[in-house]
């Protein structure tokens, strides 16, 4: 009997590589489309990897690489990191939901079974708190919406497509670094007083997203949204969490909202001079940023069964990757 086949775009990124291990590790066939040049056994060697870049590849292309394929993993697409030239929204649509359209489409033509698209928690957010109004402020918040919207319209009903969102997360991928090397900077170092914003995260492993995205496949009948989380922290639990030396306490000083946005706002001064419009806006994000922006972790292991791996290992490697790169740098 033929092993299922599963094509990954951004299979060779953060999450993408753990993607890859876990689907190896289940028996899949896996092809990975990577814009950038993957060093050598960065991949379980059954995995095969074919560099090409969204924007160059014709249709015709893209057509042959669906032939034959059973499932279908979009792990790339643009995050609130990227503050690109203003009007940032063209750019985020294009990254998350003119991309999501085009392939979805082939996808289907090609009669691909199922669909897992990477979003992000803020469109969870946009639904539950509507008058926030996340989606009209913020133009990555509101590409990740309109993603969902897509991928679900071009799903129907006989294509399920799977929309997992996805909040901050922990763990390691070979050759990548790390998102919070600076904060484990700031956490370590300095003074035992550490200022911060009030609220708190959802938090997820990496290894966890993995198993997640690879169970999606199995359990998902019709288009549906999915929450990945292992824990729910104050950002004061947060910034505990990265310490090196778990003995030395630190002091987690809650700056008032409107120096907060005192400070936001002259950033966002800096991108207007520049040209530049980030997919956040800086000083409504405020409002966000301070609130507890927390998941439903019963409802959502259950959904998809994913709780394997201890997140507190992810937070242990990730501390010992942030702490190497910083002593190293």
């Amino acid at each position: 009997m033929s092993k299922p086949t599963v094509l990954i775009i951004g299979g060779t990124g953060y999450i993408g590589y753990h993607v890859c291990k876990e689907l190896i590790a289940q028996n899949y066939q896996v092809t990975a489309l990577s814009v950038d040049t993957v060093p050598e056994n960065f991949l379980p060697s059954e995995v095969k990897i074919i560099k090409a870049d969204l924007n160059n590849i014709s249709d015709e292309e893209l057509k042959n690489l669906f032939n034959g394929v059973d499932y279908f993993i979009f792990a790339a697409g643009a995050d609130d990191r990227l503050t690109p030239k203003a009007p940032s929204f063209p750019f985020f649509y294009k990254a998350n939901v003119a991309s999501i359209e085009r392939l979805l489409t082939i996808a289907k033509e090609a009669k691909v079974k199922k669909v897992v698209v990477l979003n992000s928690y803020f469109a969870y957010f946009n639904r539950i708190w509507p008058q926030m109004q996340l989606a009209k402020k913020h133009p990555y918040i509101r590409s990740r919406v309109l993603q969902q919207e897509m991928a679900f319209k071009i799903g129907g009903d006989t294509m399920p497509v799977a929309v997992l969102e996805l909040p901050y997360i922990v763990g390691v991928t070979p050759t990548k670094g790390s998102l919070w090397q600076g904060l484990v900077k700031y956490v370590n170092s300095g003074s035992n007083s550490k200022y911060y914003t009030k609220g708190g995260t959802a938090v997820t492993s990496v290894r966890n997203v993995a198993l997640a995205i690879a169970n999606a496949l199995k359990l998902t009948e019709k288009n549906t949204t999915y929450q990945v989380v292992d824990i729910n922290m104050t950002w004061e639990e947060w910034l505990k969490a990265l310490r090196i030396d778990k003995t030395k306490d630190i002091k987690v000083v809650s700056i008032p909202n409107f120096l907060v946005k005192i400070g936001a706002f002259f950033m966002l001064i800096n991108y207007k001079l520049k040209g530049e419009e980030p997919g956040l806006n800086i000083v409504d994000f405020i409002d966000l940023q301070t609130k507890n922006t927390f998941l439903p972790i019963e409802e959502s292991q259950q959904a998809l069964h994913y709780n394997k791996y201890d997140i507190y290992e992810d937070f242990e490697d990730t501390i010992k990757l942030c702490d190497k790169l910083n002593t190293t740098k």
